[in-house]
C-alpha cells in the first residue's frame, strides 16, 4: 500500500469481441501517468504485433508510444510455440 506503482501491460486492441482501437492519444497518456509513477510502461503484442494492424508493425506505433517491455509470440515463430521479450536499456 502506498509504494508507488508497478510495471503495466496493455494491449493496442481489444481482441476478445473483435478488435477495437483506443482513441488516438489514450496509450500514450496512460504510459506518460506510468512512468511519472515510476512504473514501465509494457507493450503485448501477442496479438497485434507482426503488421497484424496492416498500418504498422507494432501496435504501439500506431499510439506514437515506445513502451519499456515488449512481449511477443504466436507471429514469431511461423507456427511453432515460441515467444519473447524485449527491453530497452537499463538506466
Amino acid at each position: 500500500m502506498g509504494r508507488g506503482l508497478g510495471p503495466l501491460g496493455w494491449c493496442r486492441t481489444g481482441g476478445v469481441n473483435g478488435t477495437v482501437q483506443y482513441p488516438k492519444g489514450f496509450l500514450k497518456e496512460v504510459a506518460e501517468i506510468i512512468r511519472e509513477r515510476g512504473g514501465l510502461y509494457i507493450s503485448d503484442e501477442v496479438q497485434t504485433g507482426f503488421g497484424r494492424l496492416g498500418s504498422h508493425y507494432w501496435g504501439f506505433q500506431s499510439h506514437g508510444v515506445v513502451p519499456d517491455i515488449v512481449t511477443m509470440a504466436k507471429g514469431i515463430g511461423n507456427g511453432f510455440p515460441m515467444g519473447a521479450v524485449v527491453t530497452t536499456p537499463g538506466e
